[in-house]
C-alpha cells in the first residue's frame, strides 16, 4: 500500500514528537553514558591553577553507523548536542579553553557546542580549530576500515592487531608513528600553554583506544571504549604526561 506524503509528514512528525519526548526525560545528572564525562569534569576542576589541563574525548552522541560509506557523515544527535552544551557549561570558567577537534561533522558539531556551552557560563573561548591528527591514522586501504566492524564495535581488537604490526605499512600508518605524532601534540600544547589554559581535543575512539594502548602499555579490550563525551584527562610534570582515565582510575 503506498502512503501519500500528507501520511508521511505526518508519521514522521509523531515519530520526531516521540523522540523528542524520549529525550526530554534525560539530563546530564542522569544519563548513564555521561559518567566517564561526569569524571573528567570532576577531575578537570580538581586541577590546581597555573597547571595546564587537556581532556582528549570522544565526540557526543551520535547516529548509529550502519556500513563503513556512513562513518564519516553520521551527525551528533539532538540529544547529543543537548548534552555537549551541558559538558561546557560544567568546564572550570577561571580557564581559557582552546578547542582542536577532528575536521569530520560530528567532531566539529560537539566541540562548538561544548564551546557554546562553556560560553553560556562567562567562559571564554580563545580558539577552535579542525585538525588532521585527531582524525586518526593515515590510510592508504580504505579496506582496513572494514575491520572496525558495524558501529565501531571491534575497534580495540583493531587497535591490538594494528599496535602489534600485523597491518602492512602499504595499508596504515605505522601504530607507534601515529601515537608519537598524537603525543607530541599533546606535550607542544602542554608546554606552550598560557597559565590556566585549558585544552579539550574532541576526536574519536579509535585514537582514544590507541592513546589507551600507548599509556598504559597493554593490549585493551572493549570495555576500554570511551563512551560519548568521555576520554581522558592529561596533565603534564617536566616533560611527563600525567594521564588520568575515569575507567581506570
Amino acid at each position: 500500500m503506498r502512503v501519500s506524503g500528507d501520511w508521511k509528514g505526518l508519521i514522521q512528525k509523531i515519530r520526531n514528537e516521540i523522540i523528542n519526548m524520549q529525550e526530554d526525560k534525560y539530563d546530564w545528572e542522569t544519563l548513564d553514558w555521561l559518567a566517564n564525562a561526569r569524571e573528567l569534569i570532576h577531575w578537570a576542576n580538581s586541577i590546581v591553577d597555573g597547571v595546564p589541563v587537556l581532556l582528549l574525548i570522544r565526540h557526543s552522541h551520535r547516529e548509529t553507523i550502519e556500513s563503513m560509506e556512513e562513518m564519516v557523515e553520521k551527525r551528533i544527535t539532538p540529544l547529543g548536542k543537548e548534552m555537549a552544551v551541558e559538558f561546557g557549561k560544567r568546564l572550570p570558567t577561571n580557564r581559557e579553553l582552546e578547542i582542536m577537534h577532528s575536521f569530520v561533522p560530528r567532531c566539529r558539531e560537539t566541540a562548538h557546542a561544548i564551546a557554546e556551552g562553556f560560553e553560556q557560563v562567562g567562559g571564554e573561548v580563545r580558539s577552535i580549530e579542525d585538525v588532521v591528527f585527531l582524525v586518526g591514522p593515515q590510510v592508504l586501504d580504505r579496506s582496513i576500515w572494514g575491520r572496525l566492524g558495524t558501529d565501531g564495535e571491534s575497534t580495540a581488537d583493531f587497535v591490538n592487531y594494528w599496535a602489534d604490526g600485523k597491518f602492512p605499512e602499504q595499508k596504515i600508518e605505522p601504530f607507534e608513528q601515529y601515537i608519537h605524532r598524537v603525543k607530541d601534540e599533546f606535550v607542544k600544547r602542554l608546554i606552550s600553554s598560557e597559565d590556566n589554559a585549558l585544552h579539550v581535543h574532541v576526536t574519536h575512539d579509535l585514537t582514544l583506544l590507541s592513546s589507551k594502548r600507548h599509556f598504559f602499555r597493554n593490549p585493551i579490550d572493549i570495555s576500554m571504549r570511551p563512551p560519548y563525551l568521555g576520554g581522558l584527562g592529561i596533565t603534564i610534570e617536566g616533560n611527563r604526561l600525567m594521564i588520568f582515565d575515569p575507567i581506570r582510575d
